[in-house]
């Protein structure tokens, strides 16, 4: 659609026609769309799809004016928190994670969505950034935890670094 030459700078919205706007709004356009792309401004056009009888609820507005959605994982970890909320019925304390099971951060359905600690989040995640490895003890042979950092012990106890 070719932008009209503009009448006055103070009525603007008198070159704009409701043709122009009717099959956009029709589209599921919001107003601020239509708007950029017939060269006006969301308000010029929002009065001409008032005065015409053109009326959108609240919520339909408001759902227009959101962006697509995001493949983003942040803004899909805020739907699958308020998904898992809805399902407990409480607010989700700060330590509690929610995790994708399919690893799909877009795939918001609550049987793909499991609940963890902040801890059980990152070790799943990040198995190699846990603190603490199994090691065999290079004297008794029993296995031990040892720090990750901590490459050069190789014995489980003090008894046994007492020994040659």
């Amino acid at each position: 659609m070719e932008k009209r030459q503009r009448g006055n700078r103070w009525h603007p919205e008198l070159c704009l026609d409701l043709e122009d706007v009717k099959p956009l709004w029709e589209e599921g356009l919001s107003t601020r769309q239509i708007g950029e792309r017939l060269g006006y401004s969301g308000t010029i056009v929002h009065r001409i799809c008032k005065k015409n009888g053109l009326i959108r609820s609240q919520r339909d507005a408001a759902i227009l004016r959101q962006p697509p959605t995001s493949k983003h994982w942040r803004s899909s970890r805020q739907s699958a928190r308020k998904k898992v909320e809805a399902f407990l019925g409480r607010k989700l304390m700060r330590q509690e994670h929610v995790h994708h099971r399919d690893h799909d951060f877009t795939n918001n359905d609550i049987d793909n969505l499991e609940m963890l600690n902040a801890s059980e989040h990152a070790k799943l995640h990040h198995p190699l950034l846990s603190k603490r490895v199994e090691q065999i003890c290079s004297v008794c042979g029993n296995t031990f935890l040892r720090l990750r950092n901590r490459k050069n012990r190789t014995r489980c106890s003090a008894p046994c670094w007492r020994k040659k």
